[in-house]
This record gives structure tokens, C-alpha cells and sequence, in this order.
């Protein structure tokens, strides 16, 4: 998968949700993903750059490492997280804070600052970073545990998928799916049906002032602005989500990586 795609995956979910990027954005990655010629790689490309906080964390791993932003290993790095992310430094982090993330709309000269100042060795360009140390810099959405925890890329096992048709309850209810339940759809009855994976993953808390991941059993959304994609996941599949959305299939040492990258920056928004 190019890095194009990884970026405009990840991207998909809180664009639809109105946070952030262009309102055109679901339509020209929607056009990327049913035809990858280089026109429509080169819109995606465009669209996602939209997305500010996104491309600059993707420029200053680029830059870092000596490749280009939409790089694959650039992407991966950002939103899965490889070994790339040893090669950025704190400083740079805390700098990216400062210049790129300062303007009207988004954070004071002071309050980025501050924020800068707060982040202590051990934190890594994994966009974990951005909702545990920063939340929303446009405002569009209230600063929690649980928008961190919505907005972090998470990981899980599929274990039942659940279909319902649209303004009914159809065969199965997301509690018969956590139940275990499975309900199969055809084709033809897909497009007009709401379908959801609940998948064995995991949530982020806060005890006694210290954040942490705990396991949790999850029902996240298979659509995502009309679009399905993982298309219907298999079960015991391993996906990556983000704001409960199904965003793409990943392998054991890619949500290992994805693990350790997150947790890396739980310990440093910790001791920060």
C-alpha cells in the first residue's frame, strides 16, 4: 500500500466527521481508491496536505529521515509506527509545536509554548503524540480521555460482524454481536445494510492521574462516507481504527508496532 493511501485512510474518519481537511476530501479519495492512476494520486495527495497538523507531522518525518512526505514508511511511521520514528528527535517535535501549529484558528505564540515546554524526552512523531499532548488545535473537538482515546489509530482482533438494514434492527443487534453472534449479507444486500466488526482491542483510561491502555471489546463502523475500507473483514482479522471507524487490514507485527509506538507516548505524556 502507497503512502498516499495509508495517509488518506487514516484521514478518512474525522473528515467525515467534519474535524478536519476539505469537505471535497471523501470525494476525491473515494475517486483514488476505485482508480489509482497518477492524476488521481496526485488529488489525494493535494487533498491530504489539507489536512495541516497531518502533512506537517509527515514533513518533518520526511525531512528527518531523508525521504519524501507521502514516502509509504513515511506514512506508516506516522500512523503505525516503524522504525523511522527513532530518527526524529524531541527537539524537533517541540519545534514543529512552535512554528507550524502558531496562526490564527489554531495555538497562541504562548500556549504552543507551553505545550512545547511539557514535552519530555521518550516522545515520538507517532500521531499518538497529537491527541495526548496537543487535542484538537482548531478546537472542533473538547480536549478528554476519551476524544484522546478516539482519536489515537487503535488495533483489534475481529470477532463477530453485525449487519443491520438501514432504519431497522435486522437479525442482529450490536449486543448480539458482542454476544458473538455473526450475521452473513449478500452483496446485494450490503448497500443497504449498516454493518459494524466488534473486535477484541483496547481503550485508553486514566487512574490515579496516569493514562494507560486496557483491554476492551469494541464495535466499530465498517463504513465510513460511503465507503467500506476493509470491505467485510474475516474473523480473527487484525484492524487498525480510527474514531471507531474500520480504517485497514494490518499484520500481528504491524499492530505490535503500532502498540509499542502508542505506548511509548503514554509514558511520556506521563511523566511529562
Amino acid at each position: 500500500m502507497d503512502g498516499v493511501e495509508i495517509a488518506g485512510r487514516f484521514a478518512f474518519a474525522p473528515n467525515s466527521l467534519s474535524y478536519c481537511g476539505n469537505r471535497t476530501f471523501g470525494e476525491i479519495f473515494g475517486k483514488y481508491l476505485a482508480a489509482k492512476t497518477p492524476a488521481n494520486r496526485k488529488a489525494a495527495e493535494n487533498a491530504v496536505k489539507l489536512f495541516k497538523a497531518h502533512y506537517a507531522y509527515l514533513q518533518l518525518i520526511a525531512k528527518a529521515t531523508k525521504r519524501q512526505p507521502f514516502d509509504a514508511k513515511v506514512t506508516e511511521a506516522f500512523w503505525l509506527g516503524n522504525e523511522l520514528l527513532d530518527e526524529i528527535d524531541v527537539a524537533s517535535l517541540r519545534q514543529l509545536i512552535t512554528t507550524k501549529f502558531v496562526r490564527k484558528g489554531l495555538l497562541s505564540k504562548r500556549k504552543a509554548a507551553m505545550i512545547a515546554k511539557s514535552v519530555p524526552d521518550g516522545a515520538v512523531a507517532h500521531h499518538s503524540f497529537h491527541p495526548l499532548f496537543l487535542g484538537s488545535i482548531t478546537g472542533v473537538v473538547d480536549r478528554s480521555v476519551k476524544t484522546a482515546d478516539m482519536c489515537r489509530p487503535a488495533w483489534g482482533k475481529v470477532i463477530a460482524i453485525n449487519c443491520s438494514r438501514h432504519g431497522k434492527a435486522g437479525n442482529g443487534s450490536a449486543l448480539d454481536a458482542l454476544r458473538g453472534s455473526n450475521e452473513r449479507i449478500s452483496k446485494a444486500g450490503l448497500a443497504s445494510s449498516i454493518c459494524n466488526a466488534v473486535i477484541d482491542s483496547q481503550e485508553l483510561v486514566q487512574n490515579n492521574g496516569k493514562l494507560a491502555i486496557v483491554p476492551a471489546r469494541r464495535i466499530v463502523k465498517l463504513q465510513c462516507g460511503g465507503q467500506m475500507l476493509v470491505g467485510m473483514p474475516k474473523i480473527g482479522e487484525i484492524i487498525a481504527t480510527h474514531w471507531d471507524f474500520a480504517v485497514m487490514k494490518i499484520s500481528v507485527m504491524a499492530a505490535a508496532e503500532l502498540e509499542e509506538a502508542a505506548k511509548r507516548n503514554i509514558e511520556a505524556a506521563n511523566a511529562a
